[in-house]
């Protein structure tokens, strides 16, 4: 049985990108800005504190 590439892990960079490693070890750099908008992501967009709190959910290998 094949699974699906997940999120096994996850490193903030600067502004806000963040560095992700998936579960077939290879990493890629994406810049999470776009998906921030909407009242749900505001403390994110705007603080960098907030975002350096991302973290990996490993039941669902999405980072939350």
């Amino acid at each position: 049985m094949t699974y699906p590439l997940r999120i096994a892990a996850v490193r903030v960079l600067a502004g806000r990108l963040a560095e992700l490693t998936l579960t077939d070890g290879s990493t890629k750099t994406v810049d999470l800005t776009p998906y921030l908008s909407g009242p749900v992501f505001e403390a994110i967009a705007r603080r960098d504190e907030a975002f350096r709190e991302v973290r990996v959910d490993p039941e669902l290998g999405t980072i939350a």
